[in-house]
């Protein structure tokens, strides 16, 4: 048996045969390229490696869009598999569930991220004494970590009866 609250009603899934997944999708492209905008300043990545960002945008932005639903849908894995081996008797809180899934979601996008999305940043970075003349990794640390933290799924912590009396009144 699977939960009734967030962890089990993961936030897209709701929408996911609706008119309303073009939207989120639109919606997660938006905010994955203000994330990446704002990244791309903040650790200047056009000074350190000569990428515009009209490039760097385009080799990275739908990379990121796919792999934070994938890091999602594997957080949401976790949080099943967390409520599935709580013995019997024991109730766990939908935000306890919802904190297994939004952690491992954001580990996930910080591991899928530095090992598919920045790969290409590897021929770019300049060449580190500190590191034996190899590229300096911390740019795509630091990156990824960004990402990580911010794009991570947060809705989960909204509570289900929120969501679900929305869609009744709006949908």
């Amino acid at each position: 048996m699977l939960p009734v609250g967030n962890a089990a009603f993961f936030i897209y899934l709701p929408w996911f045969f609706s008119p309303l997944l073009p939207l989120l999708i639109v919606l997660n492209l938006i905010i994955d390229a203000l994330v990446l905008l704002l990244g791309y300043k903040l650790f200047r990545i056009k000074a350190l490696t000569g990428i515009s960002v009209t490039d760097f945008l385009l080799k990275t932005v739908f990379k990121v869009l796919f792999l934070g639903f994938v890091a999602d849908f594997i957080g949401m894995l976790a949080a099943h598999v967390a409520f599935a081996a709580t013995p019997s008797g024991y109730v766990l809180h939908e935000a306890a569930l919802a904190a297994v899934a939004v952690v491992v979601a954001g580990v996930m996008i910080y591991l899928l991220n530095s090992w598919v999305t920045f790969g290409f940043l590897n021929e770019h970075l300049p060449p580190s004494p500190q590191h034996g003349f190899e590229p300096d990794r911390r740019l795509i640390t630091r990156f990824c970590l960004l990402l990580a933290i911010v794009t991570a799924p947060w809705t989960l912590f909204i509570p289900f009866q929120w969501l679900q009396a929305f869609m009744v009144r709006f949908f």
